[in-house]
């Protein structure tokens, strides 16, 4: 049974033992904690569930997630587009200690009741495939442009804290510290116990 639309609902039980799959599309507005996570969702998340019954009599579902969402990038602060791609096997369980059960082998998915809340499921494949720092890829031009402003940051750092203190300083007066190696102490030390 294949299906264009996903469900809010399916009965976990009913499609295990039929062996349903159901296909679709899902918008961004569908799947609210996704869509507050990110800037924006790209394009509509591509989804496959697959429901069946394991060796062990319990009952499974298959996701497959594709999709883009926009999240702001940490280095630059400008939108970067991601790619969300999350396939998992879940296996329906009642209780806690049955989760435990079968943590070794799968996931577990908890089911109060017969009833799947498909979108619920869908946000949290979702948000756990979600990079926890999203990134632009950093070429050469943006390296320096990234260098450039912590050095220009830093230079007005300076001024603020001379201004602060009632000096007036002319940016030609800012000298760089020449940057010391980490490791020159170390070596110093190893030649001064020879």
């Amino acid at each position: 049974m294949t299906s264009q639309n996903i469900p809010s609902t399916i009965s976990a039980r009913k499609a295990a033992i039929a062996g349903s799959t159901y296909s679709g599309l899902v918008k961004g507005k569908e799947i609210s904690r996704v869509a507050a996570a990110v800037i924006e969702v790209e394009e509509p998340l591509s989804v496959n569930l697959r429901f069946d019954i394991n060796e062990g009599r319990k009952r499974t579902v298959e996701a497959t997630i594709e999709g883009r969402v926009s999240m702001q990038c940490q280095r630059c602060l400008k939108p970067v587009s991601v790619l969300v791609k999350t396939c998992s096997t879940l296996t329906v369980v009642a209780h806690d200690e049955e989760a435990a059960s079968v943590l070794r082998t799968t996931e577990p998915l908890l089911l109060d009741g017969d009833d799947l809340d498909v979108y619920s499921l869908i946000e949290d494949e979702v948000l756990l495939a979600l990079p926890i720092v999203a990134l632009h890829s950093i070429g050469q031009v943006q390296a320096k442009e990234v260098v450039t402003k912590m050095v220009m940051a830093s230079v007005k750092e300076e001024e603020k804290v001379a201004w602060a203190h009632g000096l007036e300083v002319q940016p030609d007066e800012l000298a760089e510290e020449p940057v010391k190696n980490p490791f020159a102490a170390l070596k110093e030390i190893k030649f001064n116990r020879s």
